[in-house]
């Protein structure tokens, strides 16, 4: 009886181990130490069953089941049975090792088609100086306003207003021709047009050319006015573009102006983007945000910081282009 119970209390202890082993190879995070464990209950296995036979040779049914069998023997066979379990534990850890490379490598395949799909439609939009047209020739309004003291050229504003054009050969259509962003007494504005108001400034104002550079002057003051043209040089549509406008005098950084209404740019559209102040004092230091789409719904972001320096006279406006991807919202879009 004293071996019976022995060996059900070594059975007992096995048994634990097995039940631990199955929890914990339940749980993923826990396979590691399920691994532990089942080596830790083969050893426990290797010396506990060798402690049982012993204990099984020393009984009489031993010797009429078995006769004279050598424990040598049993050995051998647990050996064996010890190996084998050994042998598949090893082939499982491998198996499962190269099921995680397969795994990492289908994951790193599939972040590099995702990438690749998001390049092929990648919009980009890109600034650049327009040069005015007049009867002498090609000009570009210039950034320094410094007073020109002896200007090579001077005319109205009113007869180079016609002239004053792009070349229209390099636009596409697009939904909107331009966008003006006003600097005024009591804050900055977005309008689609010149406001009257502007027209009429712009009409009583002379231009003084020095160099192939120009400067507004209305009244002997220098006038702000200074068009870009935005264009879409991406290989896909930009969804929903608007323009934001923040105030980069503060920290919170506070929202100046922002366009009421988006709209698309297809690959090659653009339109005129013209700064214009009827004096620089009211000209601030802000950010321009550019936010858009691609049409699987990926939402980017460009910052162009625009400047005025009253001590150097000088406008600095970044035209890099600084684009960095946003967050997306449940509906794939950001509408303002």
């Amino acid at each position: 009886m004293k071996v019976v119970e022995k060996v059900k209390s070594l059975l007992h202890i096995m048994k634990v181990e097995l039940n631990v082993f199955k929890i914990l190879f339940e749980y993923r995070n826990g396979y590691y130490v399920a691994m532990c464990i089942f080596l830790l209950l083969i050893i426990t296995f290797s010396i506990v069953l060798p402690k049982i036979l012993i204990l099984i040779m020393d009984t009489k049914q031993y010797h009429v089941l078995f006769g004279n069998s050598r424990f040598s023997d049993l050995l051998n066979y647990l050996g064996c049975i010890i190996g084998a379990l050994v042998t598949t534990l090893g082939i499982i850890l491998t198996l499962n090792h190269n099921q995680k490379n397969i795994n990492e490598q289908i994951k790193q395949n599939s972040i590099t088609i995702k990438e690749q799909g998001r390049l092929n439609v990648l919009p980009l939009l890109s600034l650049s100086n327009i040069m005015l047209k007049s009867p002498e020739g090609s000009i570009e309004m210039t950034e320094d306003f410094n007073i020109i003291e002896e200007p090579e050229k001077t005319f109205s504003f009113e007869s180079l207003i016609n002239v004053l054009a792009y070349d229209e050969n390099k636009w596409v259509e697009s939904p909107i021709s331009e966008i003006i962003i006003s600097f005024t007494e009591n804050g900055i504005e977005m309008h689609s047009k010149l406001l009257e108001k502007h027209k009429k400034i712009l009409k009583e104002s002379s231009i003084s050319i020095d160099n192939g550079s120009a400067m507004v002057m209305y009244n002997d003051i220098p006038v702000l006015y200074l068009p870009f043209y935005l264009t879409n040089l991406g290989v896909g549509a930009a969804i929903n573009f608007n323009i934001t406008i923040l105030d980069n005098n503060s920290e919170e950084r506070n929202l100046l102006s922002y366009m009421r209404q988006s709209f698309n740019l297809k690959v090659g559209q653009g339109f005129r983007l013209l700064f214009f102040a009827e004096k620089l004092d009211y000209v601030k230091y802000i950010n321009l945000d550019f936010s858009y789409y691609d049409i699987y719904g990926k939402g980017y972001t460009q910052s162009h910081g625009f400047f005025y320096s009253e001590e150097k006279k000088y406008i600095i406006f970044d035209t890099n282009i600084h684009q960095e991807s946003m967050c997306v919202f449940e509906d794939g879009f950001n509408y303002y």
